[in-house]
């Protein structure tokens, strides 16, 4: 279903995946692009709009919206990184819809590292570490944060505690 929203390119697609065109551990249109090189530059010119416009709807926290934009964001960081930095500020303040799936998970970890110094402390203190804490997804979030944030002050009294608040009623959830 995501390979139909890329155009006529997507006929092509049975001579790349002859089994059947499978979103799954592995970006398919990567892929794709790898062996068919010469129309990589057509489908990110005809996704790069389509991307922004779903974002700009509001449309980020599906999951099917959010596998398209990972297609966008692993293939698009090849040819062009700043155009993928432009995403991220416009996903900057929407992170905690997008982790609605593994996909959004690995969209919203490539967008954090993207965004500069300040963005990331303003979406760290926007982000409900208590309730995300105890989410599937979004707890994966959280560890990428505490890793990766450059503010060690910051983790310390946003992410932690907001997480050490929960620590006795929420011991018992396998995600905490």
């Amino acid at each position: 279903m995501v390979f139909s929203l890329y155009g006529n390119y997507a006929l092509v697609l049975d001579e790349v995946f002859p089994e059947g065109h499978k979103h799954g551990s592995t970006n398919a249109l990567k892929v794709f692009m790898d062996k068919k090189p010469l129309v990589a530059v057509n489908i990110l010119t005809k996704l790069e709009p389509m991307v922004a416009k779903m974002v700009d709807k509001g449309n980020s926290r599906h999951s099917f919206v959010q596998a398209v934009i990972l297609d966008y964001i692993e293939c698009q960081a090849i040819q062009d990184i700043s155009k993928v930095k432009q995403l991220a500020d416009l996903l900057k303040e929407r992170m905690p819809a997008i982790l609605a799936s593994s996909q959004g998970l690995k969209v919203a970890c490539a967008l954090f590292n993207l965004l500069d110094a300040k963005d990331r402390k303003a979406v760290v203190k926007s982000l409900p570490v208590a309730e995300m804490s105890t989410n599937r997804i979004a707890h994966l979030f959280i560890i990428h944060i505490a890793n990766n944030l450059d503010d060690t002050q910051l983790t310390k009294k946003k992410v932690l505690h907001d997480a050490l608040i929960k620590i006795d009623d929420c011991i018992e959830d396998i995600n905490f």
